[in-house]
């Protein structure tokens, strides 16, 4: 019998492929003193089942064998709702008798990974906002607005200058208002008036802030 089972194919997705079954019960008559091991790999825990599968076409010859791997995650299509491990164990073993040269016409991949492949649409790469926005024509931002933006994303710097003037021993706002005019040169009528940009400059002038 061919090797490559060609009489066994079936159309998927306009590609020749060999079910799984066939090339087990081929090995099977054709390597009757052979042997097919699968081991899971990944955690038990995990929610993504990794199978590896091992074919040896001769038990008494260990040094010739061939490694097939599948992986597949709970949940993830149809079949991997209720049967995920089985899915994953046929894939890796049908990966390995391909890797032998069972059951191979266009191409090693599983019916399932066929299928996958077919179904899912092709998603550019997402490009960085920095290069799309610069491919719009808007230009990044100055450094020191990205500094001022980093610093909103932090604690608020109002509340933080506060207590900066209160330990500095600013007991009231008077004091508050002429320590930022003493150290910073910044002119403020009062507290209300601060914005977060005014208290990053002040905070920069008094201490690190």
């Amino acid at each position: 019998m061919d090797k490559s089972l060609k009489d066994k194919a079936i159309k998927i997705q306009n590609k020749d492929y060999v079910l799984v079954a066939d090339r087990v019960i081929f090995f099977n008559e054709c390597y009757p003193q052979g042997c097919i091991q699968t081991q899971i790999i990944s955690p038990l825990e995990s929610e993504r089942i990794v199978v590896k599968a091992v074919i040896y076409p001769d038990i008494e010859n260990k040094e010739r064998f061939f490694i097939g791997h599948s992986q597949e995650t709970i949940g993830q299509g149809y079949i991997n709702k209720t049967s995920a491990l089985e899915n994953c164990e046929t894939s890796a073993v049908g990966r390995a008798l391909a890797f032998m040269g069972i059951g191979v016409i266009d191409s090693v991949a599983s019916v399932d990974e066929i299928n996958k492949a077919a179904q899912t649409p092709f998603k550019a790469p997402t490009m960085p906002v920095g290069a799309r926005n610069w491919q719009k024509g808007i230009k990044p931002l100055p450094p020191t607005q990205k500094a001022i933006l980093n610093q909103k994303a932090k604690k608020p710097k109002i509340e933080t200058l506060k207590e900066k003037l209160f330990k500095a021993g600013a007991k009231d706002e008077a004091a508050a208002l002429k320590m930022i005019l003493d150290k910073s040169g910044i002119v403020i009528n009062k507290i209300t008036d601060l914005t977060e940009e005014k208290a990053i400059l002040i905070l920069n002038s008094i201490v690190e802030a």
